[in-house]
């Protein structure tokens, strides 16, 4: 990983989604992960959309899919719960599904956004685990990180 970040912005991880996109447009990546939402603003004639990249050998895309449910606070008025179980409810029931999966043609998926998706899928990308502790984890790990490898900091246990 240290030699890998000698070739990539030093402002990698201190970059926001939106920086990380401009320094995209300019020409100064050659590749990126990017979320699905954003690549609505970096489809240009120079830039093709791909499933994520996996190791050699590998079926399994380095990549994780979030997103992939709904959270309700703990602690709501009841009005405001009731309304968001009623908008998770119509959100997705069958029409809208077969709506999706019709989307643009016969398998559903045309456009290069979401078959780059859905080939991270069948290829076996795992859903991200959001919990309090796994999101304690990465905050903690990915600090750690980024000191090691800009610091000059040498590894240690987080």
């Amino acid at each position: 990983m240290k030699a890998i970040a000698e070739y990539s912005n030093p402002e990698h991880f201190d970059a926001d989604t939106q920086a990380l996109e401009q320094n995209w447009k300019d020409g100064n990546a050659a590749f990126g992960l990017f979320w699905a939402s954003q690549y609505a603003g970096l489809e240009s004639d120079s830039t093709s959309i791909h499933g994520a990249l996996s190791l050699e050998g590998s079926n399994y895309p380095a990549s994780t899919i979030w997103f992939k449910g709904f959270t309700v606070a703990r602690y709501v008025v009841e009005s405001e719960a009731v309304a968001a179980m009623n908008a998770m409810k119509y959100s997705f029931d069958d029409q809208l599904q077969i709506l999706i999966l019709n989307y643009g043609s016969k398998d559903g998926f045309t456009d290069s956004k979401s078959s780059a998706l859905k080939a991270n899928i069948d290829n076996g990308v795992p859903d991200y685990p959001i919990s309090p502790y796994v999101s304690l984890l990465t905050e903690s790990v990915g600090g750690a990180i980024k000191e090691y490898l800009t610091d000059g900091g040498k590894a240690k246990s987080v």
